[in-house]
């Protein structure tokens, strides 16, 4: 079975806009899918620091090998930017899990990262390759990860698209199918849902509902409108 995290934030204290869904999102997404959570933060108990490797974030609390590198899923929804997701509390670091303080999968675990907020996935080019200044933003964030899956533009702040992708995937879909399927359910079409992929990942299934890819160090980029 699965192990999965979710991470979740309304409350941004004034530093960005609060948000309404974001909790029955995440925890919908756990609840659906049927498998309790290994971690399940909010607002000020979720942390960029959990995100970020230890020393190249903010060096406290042990970074990421003690949040979503135990897991093989993690859910984040909240704010974000091109330059990574959001979080409520700043006073620690920047409150910002930036692409340059990630590195993600080398604790052999963490295969998928969905992060249910805006522009995470954002990209300037639309010259061949679509998505290339996207690849180099987070190029380094994959160490045996599989899958980023977020959006290329602004997304509603919406409470069942968790619990929609949990559906697919319990039906048996792919990572990438589902999220893709979960999207276009919950989203109007001018939305652009968006996802990075590693090597043989194309195919990604939950374990226990299919198969996994071996991954791999060649990252491509997809996205379509919802």
């Amino acid at each position: 079975m699965a192990k999965i995290g979710v991470a979740w934030v309304q409350a941004y204290n004034g530093y960005l806009p609060n948000l309404s869904s974001c909790r029955a999102e995440a925890e919908g997404f756990a609840r659906t899918l049927g498998i309790a959570p290994t971690f399940s933060r909010g607002n000020s108990t979720a942390l960029d620091l959990d995100f970020e490797e230890a020393g190249r974030g903010w060096p406290l609390a042990g970074g990421d090998l003690s949040a979503v590198e135990t897991v093989d899923l993690v859910y984040f929804a909240g704010h974000g930017g091109p330059d990574g997701p959001r979080f409520g509390g700043r006073t620690a670091d920047d409150g910002t899990a930036k692409s340059t303080e990630v590195r993600w999968g080398n604790g052999n675990t963490l295969k998928w990262v969905v992060l249910d907020c805006c522009w995470t996935l954002h990209t300037r080019s639309t010259a061949s390759p679509v998505g290339s200044d996207t690849v180099s933003r987070w190029g380094g964030a994959f160490d045996g990860l599989h899958h980023i899956l977020g959006f290329r533009t602004v997304c509603t702040d919406e409470r069942t698209r968790g619990s929609a992708f949990a559906e697919y995937l319990n039906e048996g879909e792919s990572v990438r199918r589902a999220w893709i399927k979960a999207c276009e359910e919950t989203e109007p079409g001018t939305t652009k849902w968006a996802l990075l992929r590693a090597g043989d990942s194309f195919d990604d299934h939950l374990p226990g509902k299919g198969t996994v890819g071996a991954g791999g160090a060649r990252i491509a980029y997809e996205s379509a409108n919802c």
